[in-house]
């Protein structure tokens, strides 16, 4: 039984670096959106909020 040699991991911002990592990038661009839309929702309804609170409804 041959011990096979670790492969050294491509250079950040290489083609092959890229190929291997796509996924992972991708899903990182997707939860930053997901949560800037969390937090757009969240201070709109803060403000709708104190707005209902300056009118005393």
């Amino acid at each position: 039984m041959g011990f096979r040699k670790k492969s050294k991991s491509p250079p950040v911002l290489s083609h092959e670096f890229v190929i291997q990592n796509h996924a992972d990038m991708v899903s990182c661009v997707a939860m930053i959106v997901l949560l800037g839309l969390m937090f757009e929702v969240i201070i709109s309804y803060h403000d709708h909020r104190a707005v209902l609170l300056v009118l005393n409804l």
